[in-house]
């Protein structure tokens, strides 16, 4: 009977360690899924932060991109407007020079012809 008491006795102590041990275990594979948990919200959020940063970027770059365009079609438009009166400046002359000499050549025709 002392054989019976002490084997069982072992058994019990065998259950109680296994059972402790599968406990332990259970708690450690919960702590470890919370912490994956936590570390890949951290992840997505980090992974979150820098698409927002890379969108802001690229918008502000399109901004500025499209601001420099803007004042650059401005400061052509501003040329060749520039161009256009420059060059309407130059046909008023030409034909005010051409009109002084055909005044010019009728008059020195007309001084040939009554004379």
């Amino acid at each position: 009977m002392e054989t019976l008491f002490f084997t069982l006795g072992m058994l019990m102590i065998i259950f109680i360690a296994i059972t402790v041990i599968t406990v332990i275990s259970f708690v450690k594979v919960l702590k470890l899924q919370t912490r994956l948990t936590k570390a890949t919200h951290e992840s997505w959020d980090r992974l979150d932060r820098i698409e927002t940063g890379i969108y802001n970027t690229i918008s502000s770059s399109n901004q500025d991109s499209s601001r420099e365009l803007e004042e650059f079609r401005r400061d052509i438009n501003q040329e060749n407007d520039s161009v256009n009166t420059k060059i309407d400046m130059i046909y008023s002359y030409i034909d005010s020079r051409i009109d002084k000499t055909f005044n010019s050549m009728s008059k020195t025709t007309k001084s040939i012809i009554t004379e």
